[in-house]
């Protein structure tokens, strides 16, 4: 997976932190303005999760002649079992941030009457890193065997490292993947 990175330069750097001056500079007039007509208002938040984590594991295994020596007393023996590779939770898949952006706007009408519009943008980049995918393993046959007969090592299936669907992809909303927009309208009294 290609990383993309973004690099300001000295000169791009300067250029941004003298428009922030000159926006600053300006700000009480455009406030004024914008409160003779109304009320503006923008927010942003800056989310990160964290990578979930999962183990390498290969459900489904019959038991191997060494287990069902060791078990062979009891009743009840289970069909197949699941064999982890290395310790539970030793994997993580990748972790993601997103930018969700929010800008309200109200005009006054008369007294406390007051119209107003919201427009919320989820995702605003819209990133679409791959941050679930199917981890299925099975054993190795060809791997040495530990002590009651199973494999020590793994092979990746052929799906391994791929999306199952729109669910491993960050989501907002409850909406999978993607930028997502909302919009209300509302009169506050």
């Amino acid at each position: 997976m290609k990383r993309r990175t973004a690099h300001l330069g000295v000169a791009s750097l300067v250029a941004l932190v003298a428009a922030l001056a000159a926006v600053s500079a300006q700000a009480p007039a455009v406030k004024r303005t914008m409160l003779q007509q109304g009320d503006l208002s923008v927010s942003g938040l800056w989310r990160y999760e964290s990578g979930t984590p999962y183990s390498t594991v290969a459900t489904g295994q019959q038991l191997t002649s060494i287990q069902r020596n060791l078990l062979e007393d009891y009743v009840d023996l289970p069909q197949s079992q699941s064999v982890f590779f290395g310790e539970r939770g030793s994997q993580t898949f990748p972790g993601y941030g997103l930018f969700d952006f929010s800008a309200n706007y109200a005009i006054p009408v008369f007294k406390s009457l007051s119209p107003w519009v919201k427009f919320d943008v989820f995702n605003l980049f819209n990133n679409d890193k791959l941050i679930g995918f199917d981890t299925t393993v099975r054993q190795d046959p060809t791997s040495p065997v530990d002590s009651l007969g199973l494999r020590t090592g793994f092979i990746q299936g052929a799906n391994f490292g791929e999306a199952r669907g729109p669910g491993d992809y960050p989501s907002s909303l409850g909406v999978d993947g993607g930028r997502t927009f909302r919009m209300a309208l509302g009169i506050r009294f």
